[in-house]
């Protein structure tokens, strides 16, 4: 791994917007490192109450930035289930990426509150920060403040005389609820990716919450009726399917119960035949892809969160999400689709192939990192075989592969 010096600009990014950019662009254009990366906060100990998901922060981001070759997204935080402090997201970059340089960007207005910080020494001692001008500052009461703090901690510091621009996430989310334009103040794509969501158009109080479900229950019926509709060997990897998911599920601390309901439905129409296959697809009005039409295999993800919603009556997004994109994956899938991806993969009558074991040991250690490996084996099997490859699977695996995790 060659050496870099990496400015970091940290931050809820909800939503990312031109001002979060030009500040990073400004810092790069300082000529004083090699990369910027943003790292959206996954629980930090201040948001707003209207903040959108960890994943779709994240994905805004990367869609914010995947032109240009020196900004980079880091997933570091978000995947974390603690609160995030800046000074645990420098630790542990110093433990994961060791030998590069990271330095710190902030306000000159955190110049007055950062000592306050959570174990303030520890990010300031021989520290490294490069401080970038926003609205709000008090620049002569900063340059003072600074000077006393150089001495006190031996920081090391760079400034940058960037741009200001009156851009905030606050204002982007107010214009949302209030049905007004948000164009030419955050890029296009994350703009577009707001609407598609329905992002920030209402507040967490007034959202939706789906019935109650006893998912012990539910998945004794499923069982029962898996036995009828899939081969012995597809029962049984269906049920190693189930104890990963719940595995991974008590590891990252995702209800295990949801998971095993997703993880038991996830191959429910694998052996059905092509007849009844397209006979569904006409039931539900699904599209059938090129790709798909000739391996009609592919629509058994497709089926089974239909039949899922349909037969079980399950409204649940994140398990109907999962056991859709269980087979090509997609850029930014939460936690939840994540494991389901990765517990059909790796669930233990997969074998015991060396790439299998390093996916498992993966697997304790990071979503993202399992997944990035997962796609490329995946991808490199179907070049090998000179297979058609789905686009979701090329774009998660872009998705994967510019994400700093």
């Amino acid at each position: 791994m060659s050496i870099k010096k990496i400015a970091i600009l940290g931050g809820t990014f909800n939503p990312i917007h031109y001002g979060h950019l030009l500040i990073a662009q400004s810092v790069y254009l300082t000529k004083q490192f090699d990369e910027v990366w943003l790292m959206p906060a996954g629980n930090p100990p201040f948001k707003p109450e209207d903040a959108a998901s960890s994943t779709d922060r994240l994905y805004m981001a990367y869609l914010a930035v995947k032109k240009t070759p020196y900004l980079k997204v880091s997933s570091l935080e978000c995947e974390s289930t603690e609160t995030s402090y800046t000074y645990k997201t420098l630790e542990q970059l110093k433990v994961k990426y060791p030998g590069h340089e990271f330095w710190w960007i902030i306000g000159y207005d955190n110049l007055f509150s950062i000592e306050s910080w959570r174990e303030a020494g520890r990010i300031l001692q021989n520290g490294r920060l490069v401080i970038v001008r926003r609205l709000t500052d008090d620049l002569a009461g900063a340059r003072d403040k600074l000077t006393q703090m150089q001495s006190k901690y031996n920081l090391k510091t760079i400034l940058v005389d960037n741009p200001i621009i009156q851009i905030s996430s606050t204002m982007i989310r107010e214009r949302i609820k209030n049905g007004e334009p948000i164009d030419f103040l955050l890029p296009r794509k994350a703009a577009a990716y707001i609407q598609k969501q329905g992002l920030y158009r209402k507040s967490r109080t007034e959202t939706a919450v789906p019935p109650a479900v006893d998912y012990a229950e539910l998945s004794g019926r499923i069982r029962k009726d898996l036995r009828k509709v899939l081969t012995p060997s597809r029962y049984m990897h269906t049920l190693g399917v189930e104890a990963m998911a719940v595995e991974l599920g008590e590891r990252y601390h995702i209800n295990t119960a949801r998971l095993a309901t997703a993880a038991l439905l996830h191959d429910y129409a694998k052996c059905m035949s092509a007849e009844t296959k397209k006979k569904l697809c006409q039931k539900y009005q699904i599209e059938i892809t090129p790709l798909e039409e000739k391996n009609l295999d592919l629509l058994h993800a497709k089926l089974g969160s239909y039949i899922a919603q349909d037969k079980y009556g399950i409204e649940d997004f994140e398990i109907l999400d999962a056991i859709y994109y269980h087979t090509t994956g997609k850029p930014a899938m939460t936690d939840f689709a994540k494991i389901i991806y990765i517990a059909d993969a790796i669930e233990p009558g997969r074998g015991t192939q060396d790439y299998l074991e390093k996916a498992r040991k993966l697997a304790t250690i990071s979503l993202n990192e399992t997944m990035r490996y997962l796609i490329t084996e995946t991808l490199d099997f179907l070049n090998y075989k000179g297979k058609a490859i789905d686009p979701l699977t090329q774009e998660a695996y872009q998705y994967y592969q510019n994400l700093k995790v």
